[in-house]
């Protein structure tokens, strides 16, 4: 989803970091978050709240 061309493609991101919380990986939910906020994505808001709670 991340790699394709769809409307919906920047989602993916958001699903990917919040899979990364959920298997206890919070270095690289991290790394996807801040990509989203940097990059104002979809939920760029929530991810914003993820990375302060995480910090």
């Amino acid at each position: 989803m991340i790699s394709s061309n769809f409307l919906d493609a920047e989602k993916g991101y958001w699903y990917k970091g919040l899979l990364y919380l959920k298997k206890g990986d919070e270095k690289n939910a991290l790394m996807i978050f801040n990509k989203i906020e940097r990059e104002n994505l979809y939920n760029a808001n929530k991810a914003t709240e993820i990375i302060e709670l995480l910090n």
